[in-house]
């Protein structure tokens, strides 16, 4: 993959694109994310795979990682779906939270992970795989239900790392592929 190393600048030359601007850039994370809560809330595939919607998330949160200066790209969607999720249906945020976060960190630390595709599976499937752990922690502490964990916790984790590692890979490749058709417009 040709990604660029550092958090890509999302302007066609312009050093002050509306795009560059921070407000912005976070007026669109927000929305993204709660598209993201919509898109999650209507889209029951019932596929009984716990973790199917980390195809979308994952490979939203790349984009937006890769198309943010802002230090906290992903973390600022999953608030924001957090914020749409709980109007929806109440559900899923902390796990979401926390997979950002770590993706948010692993680009911190590896900014050019989603430049190879087994790095990019390999961190996005991590991440992804982080909200059972979380949902299972949850309730342990306080009890919530969560049916996606009634057969225990190792095929979630593994499915969720699946959908995880598919999803990053798919941004990955959209965002080559935005990259790719800016430098040949």
């Amino acid at each position: 993959m040709n990604l660029p190393n550092t958090n890509a600048s999302i302007s066609n030359g312009s050093r002050n694109s509306a795009l560059e601007r921070p407000l912005n850039q976070f007026l669109l994370l927000g929305a993204l994310g709660l598209s993201l809560a919509g898109i999650h809330e209507a889209w029951d595939l019932s596929l009984g795979l716990p973790g199917h919607f980390g195809l979308v998330w994952m490979a939203s949160l790349i984009c937006a990682r890769a198309g943010s200066n802002l230090r906290f790209a992903a973390l600022t969607t999953a608030i924001a779906y957090a914020g749409g999720a709980s109007a929806f249906s109440g559900g899923h945020a902390p796990g979401y939270l926390v997979a950002a976060l770590a993706l948010d960190l692993a680009w911190r630390l590896l900014p050019s992970f989603a430049q190879r595709r087994l790095t990019a599976a390999l961190l996005g499937g991590i991440a992804f795989a982080l909200k059972p752990l979380v949902t299972a922690v949850l309730v342990a502490l306080i009890g919530i239900k969560a049916g996606s964990l009634s057969h225990g916790i190792g095929f979630p984790v593994l499915t969720h790392f699946c959908f995880g590692a598919t999803g990053a890979v798919i941004g990955a490749q959209l965002w080559q592929g935005i990259q790719q058709s800016r430098t040949h417009a």
